[in-house]
């Protein structure tokens, strides 16, 4: 019994420290693509800031009115960052509805044909959805490890595997390396449709 113990301590001790070591892991990803991307946005700023500053002296130049090189100036610099598309991407973004993002996780799932991965991956999805469908009171079903080498295999290393998920409700834990299905964002009757859903793409697999 003692000699049990003790191996259970150890192991408790080991998991402990591979969390913390994965935990730092993180953190320090996060912090390597912070920095990144404020160095990226600093440069496109600067290269944005000297189109605007060439299109306002345009203006001037042409004669124009101080509101009309202020608006030239402002023009040239969203141009240049893009603002417009990426504004427009987030507003197409923002506007998927929940069935859409599944429609189009499942169509990804479903176009990988080769071995039946895709089928394999939409039936292992299936039957977790279900589970919840069938017993929503019960935690585990609403946790996935996202290191489980069976579902990083069979879904999570396929596109539209873990958005499939998330548009059912599910939100990624980084730190825990998970997938959450919260309570408040437990909704049986979308669950129900997702799996009508894959029902439907796996019959014409």
């Amino acid at each position: 019994m003692a000699h049990q113990k003790l191996v259970l301590s150890v192991l408790l001790r080991r998991e402990e420290h591979e969390k913390l070591q994965r935990e730092r892991e993180i953190e320090l990803e996060k912090r390597e693509k912070a920095a990144f991307k404020a160095q990226r946005d600093r440069l496109r700023q600067e290269i944005a800031n000297d189109k605007a500053e060439r299109a306002a002296e345009a203006a001037r130049r042409r004669g124009e009115t101080p509101d009309q090189v202020k608006k030239a100036f402002q023009e040239a610099y969203d141009r240049a960052l893009g603002k417009e598309k990426d504004q427009e991407k987030a507003a197409q973004k923002a506007a998927l509805s929940a069935e859409e993002k599944m429609d189009a996780a499942i169509k990804d799932l479903a176009a990988y044909r080769a071995g039946g991965d895709g089928e394999r991956a939409l039936s292992t999805i299936k039957k977790m959805l279900s589970n919840i469908v069938s017993t929503p009171e019960e935690p585990k079903f609403k946790q996935i490890n996202l290191q489980n080498a069976a579902f990083k295999k069979r879904v999570a290393s396929l596109m539209g595997g873990v958005a499939l998920f998330k548009a059912c409700g599910f939100n990624k834990d980084t730190v825990q390396q998970k997938l959450i299905l919260e309570d408040d964002a437990l909704n049986v009757s979308l669950l129900e449709t997702a799996v009508s859903k894959i029902d439907a793409a796996l019959a014409k697999a």
